[in-house]
């Protein structure tokens, strides 16, 4: 279902809780990747069975602090794309 609403609609960034009821994330993760959309991994595993978070702007481990998680939402969600950058 998140690759079908992925070829539907527009986002800026995306939170994946790696292991999904159908399994891992990988799937959306690449289709993250091939779109260009930034994403942070949410994960139970201490070590990743997988190498999704080589690209992800962040990781985080269960359970996690809601700062971080605001943190990361704040640095690459809220405030978008272009922050720090100017318009002329």
């Amino acid at each position: 279902r998140a690759i079908a609403f992925l070829e539907k609609h527009s986002i800026d960034f995306a939170l994946v809780d790696l292991n999904l009821a159908d399994g891992f994330a990988d799937k959306v993760i690449e289709a993250l990747i091939a779109r260009g959309i930034p994403y942070a991994v949410l994960t139970g595993y201490r070590a990743l069975p997988t190498n999704v978070d080589e690209k992800a702007v962040a990781s985080l481990k269960k359970p996690f602090d809601m700062t971080d998680l605001i943190d990361i939402l704040a640095r690459h969600a809220i405030a978008g794309p272009n922050v720090g950058t100017t318009r002329r």
